[in-house]
């Protein structure tokens, strides 16, 4: 399962992804793309940290 390390989210897979999470963010169903999967990933963040994993979707380009 992905993780936040040092305010960074990482995907599944252990790549750091260009996305930012301050320790009191919040959000749901919002994508998060890992260039190097070419996965989009859609957590459920509480607070900074990772509740539950919703899906992952594979985009094209």
């Amino acid at each position: 399962m992905g993780e936040i390390k040092d305010g960074w989210y990482y995907c599944p897979y252990g790549h750091k992804t260009a996305q930012k999470i301050e320790k009191d963010s919040s959000m749901e169903n919002t994508p998060i793309y890992c260039k190097h999967c070419r996965r989009a990933y859609y957590p459920v963040i509480k607070s900074g940290r990772i509740q539950r994993y919703g899906s992952a979707r594979e985009v094209n380009g």
